[in-house]
């Protein structure tokens, strides 16, 4: 009957075990079905972005007279936009998104 006596011994910390395990898989399961939502909004979005950017390139080309002009109008912006962030990626985006994801751990 050594197993009765581990059972009664450990009672109460299986139950905490237990509870802590079903608060883990809840809390993860909540961040994990954030992160997939949010992703798919942000595909999407992505998309959208991408054909705007298609009309505005040719746009700005019409109008600096060859299409590739604004193509490569587009191209810089964007190539500048990429510079701004990687220089500020730790405070405009790494801590935001810890405090974001820390936040659902814990709430």
């Amino acid at each position: 009957m050594p197993s009765k006596k581990i059972t009664e011994l450990l009672g109460s910390q299986a139950d905490s075990l237990l509870n802590h395990q079903c608060k883990t898989v809840d809390k993860s399961s909540d961040v994990i079905s954030s992160l997939v939502s949010n992703f798919a909004i942000l595909l999407i979005i992505t998309f959208a972005i991408f054909i705007l950017n298609i009309g505005l390139s040719f746009w700005l080309g019409s109008l600096l007279g060859e299409t590739w002009y604004g193509f490569f109008a587009v191209g810089g912006f964007y190539a500048v936009l990429a510079i701004v962030l990687i220089i500020f990626k730790k405070k405009w985006l790494k801590g935001p998104l810890n405090d974001v994801i820390v936040k659902k751990m814990l709430n």
